[in-house]
């Protein structure tokens, strides 16, 4: 094998390498979450979709994330806030809005069994009356 043949598979492999290493890298991708306000929402979680790679925004509601291609779909989340898809880009700012869906009634029921004495006890006791309050739709 001639040194030239050697020096161009040699050079052919050190391409390769660092083209696969710059493709698994991924892309990264910056941008800042708002409210309907333009006040930065601080602890909104961005992930990107159907994977585990996640980022949450900073105080400055700003966020830092690497995707694996442009074609990645963020998912934006944050309670009391309707969640969001956007295509990943760089330098991104997203505008959330507040949800209006309300949960429906919440019903809570406590049931007790048994008796113990207050002493033993290791949590918390209260007594709670029975007296029903009436309300009126006007």
């Amino acid at each position: 094998m001639s040194k030239i043949t050697a020096l161009f598979l040699l050079l052919n492999f050190a391409a390769s390498t660092i083209l696969s290493a710059q493709r698994n890298q991924g892309v990264p991708v910056t941008g800042q979450i708002v409210d309907e306000n333009n006040n930065p929402l601080t602890g909104v979680t961005v992930q990107v979709k159907n994977s585990k790679i996640s980022a949450t925004t900073n105080a400055a509601g700003k966020f830092s994330i690497t995707v694996p291609n442009n074609r990645s779909v963020l998912v934006f989340t944050y309670v009391g806030y309707e969640r969001q898809e956007s295509v990943a880009g760089n330098n991104k700012v997203i505008h959330l809005q507040a949800s209006n869906t309300n949960l429906g009634e919440v019903v809570v029921v406590v049931v007790g069994y048994g008796t113990q004495r207050r002493i033993s006890v290791t949590g918390s006791v209260d007594r709670v009356g029975t007296q029903v309050e009436k309300t009126f739709a006007e």
